[in-house]
């Protein structure tokens, strides 16, 4: 029995302590209720403060009224363009019209080359060929060349009007009404320059003048160029004293080197005097001496150093041209002969 007693009482021990968790198991689900309600909270407070914010940042309706009155005051306001005063140049704008200036003397310089080509043109095509023809498109491109010229001399007023107003800001005084102005002298210019005769226009620029003189020297070796003059004929508005200008004769041109005295041989020239001489003559005469040495041509008192003489390309194509058509003439000659 003692036994029994004994089984039993060990078995009631575990019975004490299941009877002692429920305390534990209650404090746990007080624990839970109490973390949810406090996250409830949190939410709740959360709520508040996003509507808070939604509130904050609603304008004022009087305050929003006030904006688009501003708004609609400003845009009643228009600037009469019209009467709007044009501002004068900043200070440093005189750079700006430098460059203005340099962009047109670019396209007159590229004028000019194109001029140039025009000159050789008519040469090579003087060269190829001869008759009625070519006289006919040797006055085609005279024309065409004075349009160049005409072109050149565009761009370049235009320089010149920007480069003015560039000085007038460098010497402190102020450009105003630039644009109105500008268009105004150019225009002006333009007038001015359509008044001019052709001779005014032409007889005077460079190109010209050597297209004139290479295409004579070819028919006419030996002898001086008349002066430009007897080439364009004179106008109303043509003054004595722009003729005394241009009386001025052309140079002499031989085909004989004063040296050999033979026709010229890879002709070169001098820059000094413009006499031309056989290039392999010219250097023997230098051969032992390197400073200057008086010009051997008949006549001329100037002196010069070997490196003042260059190939003359131009000359060389005269000779050739003047040759060919020498030869072309002997022919037709001895052809009327057997005839």
């Amino acid at each position: 029995m003692a036994g029994t007693s004994r089984r039993k009482s060990s078995r009631r021990e575990p019975t004490s302590d299941i009877d002692e968790d429920p305390a534990p198991r209650r404090n746990r689900r007080e624990e839970v209720d109490t973390d949810e309600e406090e996250q409830s909270q949190r939410a709740r407070a959360k709520e508040k403060r996003s509507k808070g914010k939604a509130r904050a940042q609603e304008p004022e309706p009087e305050r929003q009224d006030v904006n688009m009155n501003q708004e609609e005051s400003d845009d009643d306001v228009q600037i009469d363009v019209e009467n709007f005063p044009d501002q004068a140049l900043q200070q440093d704008g005189y750079r700006k019209l430098d460059g203005l200036a340099s962009d047109w003397k670019t396209m007159a310089d590229t004028i000019k080359n194109s001029s140039h080509a025009i000159e050789n043109i008519a040469m090579g095509l003087a060269e190829a060929s001869e008759g009625e023809s070519v006289q006919k498109n040797l006055v085609k491109l005279e024309q065409l060349l004075k349009q160049l010229i005409d072109v050149e001399s565009e761009m370049m007023r235009n320089e010149a009007t920007l480069n003015g107003y560039a000085q007038e800001m460098r010497s402190g005084d102020e450009v105003v009404n630039v644009v109105k102005r500008y268009l105004g002298d150019v225009q002006a210019n333009k007038v001015a320059y359509q008044k001019l005769t052709t001779r005014q226009k032409y007889a005077k620029n460079e190109n010209y003048k050597s297209l004139k003189e290479n295409l004579y020297a070819i028919d006419h070796p030996g002898e001086a160029m008349p002066p430009i003059t007897e080439f364009v004929p004179k106008e109303p508005g043509d003054d004595s004293d722009d003729d005394d200008d241009l009386e001025v004769g052309g140079v002499t041109q031989d085909f004989k080197c004063p040296l050999t005295l033979r026709q010229l041989e890879n002709p070169v020239t001098s820059k000094v005097c413009g006499h031309s001489f056989s290039r392999e003559a010219l250097k023997q005469l230098f051969a032992n001496h390197r400073g200057a040495k008086m010009c051997p041509a008949s006549g001329c008192n100037r002196s010069f150093t070997y490196n003042d003489c260059k190939p003359d390309n131009k000359l060389a194509q005269r000779m050739r041209i003047y040759i060919r058509r020498q030869q072309s003439a002997s022919q037709n000659a001895n052809d009327e002969i057997v005839e």
